[in-house]
């Protein structure tokens, strides 16, 4: 940024062009598993599910490989499903090499290899069924494990894959066995009979999942915390990612997941439905549950993206059955309704999207900050207010982010460092703000702790005249409230 200055603009736009690719293909995975399970009006409805979901816009735009695994995730349980009641050594082996992908996007997606074994089991009892051998279900279940691991070296180009176990040196206190948060290198499996066990993965993934199990572990609570209805707390709970899915989820997502279970009354009962259902099912809460485990620190919604559009295929159930009442279907509709709505009111700012039991995405960060609401993503926009409020001369911004604002030519009439929440007047007495325009941003509003000394508290006692988007909040001091 420092080098390119302004046109680093555009560089992160092109970018990020290459999420379309993903964001596609999760579309059309949502809608041809949904299409298989329930038919052309659930595929419809999964599709739109996707499409219009305030988190998968927010996410799909985003340099993080977060809708890249969300993506590659239920593309490998849609084919593993199909290849749990067809049983073809052609969908195993598309099976095992997207499965990979989906590793190499994320190591989250480990998680997945768990359902392996359920998809197998279900092709076990279609096998019984039709008299058919058990053994090539055990078999193609070991070639989809085998091309798992091929896919993930390959990937690193096999660079120092197969290494003892003992020659690695980590830093994370699950692989070195010390205690404290002091970057102390070490291997506890040294000196052990697993020193000399191969590792059948490159030495830069085991390395890269031992440096994120370390930043996970936080275990002195200063590097992450956690913030939560207005607190921030030097460690996460197990519990965190609920709260946080149940305030960031439409709430006629939820609607629709309820009449997806009460349909499941209506639908004709089949084999194949019900081992979809169980895969998607194990798969989100799979995905749900690895990140909840880690109570380091809790972290944004994006950790538990992955578990959307099981989601989606799940609650797209509800629109499975004509043969309903028409209560049931005024109800669906509404919902679909709800979703589409309050997604499009939010948008392009979808990243602030907060439902009404947290008051909407004015009132998301009584509850949830970071990556939940802000990422410096409303920086253009600010710009823009600049340009046609002329009257705010001088605007001092606290832009929070770590953007170099000076070297993008952003305009600034003060440095962030140069804002002052309160001032010391001549009788060492707090008094307000400095009268002018400020514009500050709604992390720094809730004493965000990577903000050092600074302390924008004070602004919370005041009305903001504007917010821009639905992060920066902009304040017209005027000589009256500065001697409140």
């Amino acid at each position: 940024m420092t080098a390119n200055g302004r046109s680093s603009f555009w560089l992160f736009t092109v970018a990020r062009w290459a999420c379309i690719p993903f964001s596609l293909l999760g579309g059309v995975s949502c809608y041809r598993w949904a299409t298989d399970l329930y038919g052309q009006a659930a595929g419809t409805s999964a599709l739109t599910l996707w499409c219009f979901s305030p988190n998968v816009l927010a996410h799909a735009q985003l340099l993080t490989p977060d809708i890249t695994v969300t993506a590659i995730s239920v593309t490998a349980c849609h084919s593993l499903w199909r290849w749990s009641y067809n049983g073809s050594w052609r969908q195993a082996v598309t099976t095992g090499i997207v499965l990979g992908m989906a590793v190499l996007a994320k190591t989250n997606a480990l998680a997945l290899i768990l359902t392996v074994p359920v998809a197998c089991y279900h092709l076990l009892l279609r096998n019984h069924r039709r008299n058919e051998s058990a053994g090539k279900a055990g078999v193609q279940a070991f070639v989809i494990a085998l091309l798992v691991i091929y896919t993930i070296n390959a990937g690193y180009a096999f660079q120092s894959s197969l290494n003892p176990l003992g020659g690695y040196r980590f830093v994370s206190h699950t692989f070195t066995g010390h205690d404290g948060d002091n970057w102390r290198i070490g291997n506890r499996f040294e000196g052990t009979f697993l020193e000399k066990l191969p590792v059948p993965f490159p030495a830069a993934f085991i390395e890269g999942i031992d440096l994120q199990r370390h930043d996970f572990e936080n275990l002195d609570g200063t590097r992450f915390r956690t913030y939560y209805r207005g607190q921030w707390y030097a460690r996460g709970w197990w519990w965190y990612y609920f709260p946080v899915m149940g305030l960031k989820t439409p709430l006629g997502t939820w609607l629709l997941l309820v009449l997806a279970v009460i349909s499941r009354r209506m639908r004709r009962k089949c084999t194949h439905v019900a081992s979809g259902e169980t895969i998607a099912a194990i798969a989100a809460i799979l995905l749900f549950a690895l990140p909840s485990s880690q109570t380091g620190f809790g972290g944004s919604l994006r950790y538990i993206l992955p578990v959307f559009p099981f989601l989606f295929v799940l609650a797209s159930a509800a629109f499975s059955s004509s043969n309903c009442s028409r209560g049931y279907k005024s109800i669906r509709i509404a919902a679909m309704v709800w979703i589409l709505s309050g997604s499009l009111n939010i948008y392009p700012h979808s990243l602030a999207y907060f439902n009404e039991l947290a008051g909407g995405p004015l009132n998301g960060h009584s509850y949830l900050l970071d990556g939940n609401i802000d990422w410096g993503e409303d920086l253009i926009f600010l710009e823009e207010w600049r340009t046609r409020n002329e009257q705010a001369i001088p605007l001092r911004i606290a832009f929070w982010g770590f953007l170099p604002l000076k070297d993008l030519e952003v305009q600034i009439d003060s440095p962030m460092s140069a804002v002052r929440s309160k001032q010391a007047d001549s009788s060492g007495s707090n008094s307000g703000p400095l009268p002018g325009w400020y514009a500050v941003s709604v992390s720094y509003l809730r004493r965000d702790y990577r903000n050092g000394h600074l302390d924008y508290s004070h602004f919370m006692e005041l009305e903001p005249i504007e917010t821009v988007g639905y992060t920066v909040y902009i304040f017209h001091i005027t000589d009256a409230h500065s001697s409140e």
